[in-house]
């Protein structure tokens, strides 16, 4: 599939909770066999890293991503663009030499690039996690720190990560309306963060009571089934404008 160029890319809105305007969107590596049908990521993506094709699968996703990125932005449609990358990047520092040498290479401008890894990924192996995130970094990439709250770090470790965005984890957002748990987690996620100077996005927003709350509580950045299922790169700009009227 990646030889054939069968892979795509789907891309779902994040959305300024404060405006209503899409700000950027997330890169998400879709497969669609004509045997197996719809491949989940979960499942390619565990594949691609037990075979030694994480590299290639890894290259294939920011390829389409950075040229994504770059259409839009001559077309007049300034979006970041959020890419997760996996555990095997994280102990791939010439993959992530490569990935950065590719941001360079298009005509985006870095910092509308936000590398996603998972909070667990980055703590299974802190020091080398550290090493990649500074190439990244280096370039000008944003960073964030994906899934934050499931695994097993804390914000006092984060904060000597070269990171500026935490996503809260969409198992305390989904229920946030109705929980006191999840709120008092979502919150003190949110006060702790806002004292290191991190922006957080809450992933997972399903409907408008989440929605309006988390804006309450001075979350910066939603995203989710509220606002929009992930669309191929042809309906982003449609979509797009559709949010941000529903939001006028």
């Amino acid at each position: 599939a990646i030889d054939a160029d069968a892979l795509s890319v789907a891309y779902q809105p994040k959305v300024d909770l404060r405006t209503g305007r899409v700000i950027g969107v997330e890169a998400l590596a879709r497969w669609h066999d004509e045997v197996h049908g719809d491949v989940p990521p979960v499942t390619f993506v565990e594949v691609a890293e037990r075979t030694g094709l994480i590299r290639p699968l890894t290259l294939a996703v920011f390829r389409h991503a950075l040229a994504q990125a770059e259409r839009w932005r001559r077309a007049g449609l300034d979006l970041g663009v959020a890419v997760n990358v996996s555990l095997a990047v994280m102990r791939d520092t010439d993959l992530a030499r490569q990935v950065a040498a590719m941001v360079r290479a298009h005509d985006v401008s870095p910092e509308r690039i936000t590398i996603e890894i998972t909070e667990s990924q980055v703590m299974e192996d802190l020091g080398r996690g550290s090493r990649v995130l500074a190439i990244f970094g280096a370039v000008g990439c944003r960073l964030s720190v994906d899934d934050f709250g499931t695994g097993y770090s804390s914000l006092a470790q984060v904060k000597n990560l070269p990171v500026q965005e935490l996503k809260i984890d969409r198992t305390f957002i989904t229920d946030l309306a109705d929980s006191a748990t999840d709120q008092a987690i979502t919150t003190s996620v949110l006060r702790l963060a806002g004292d290191l100077g991190l922006e957080v996005v809450a992933e997972g927003i399903e409907d408008e009571r989440a929605r309006r709350l988390l804006a309450e509580l001075g979350c910066h950045v939603g995203q989710g089934y509220l606002f929009a299922r992930p669309v191929p790169a042809a309906e982003v700009a449609t979509v797009v404008a559709r949010i941000q009227q529903d939001a006028a």
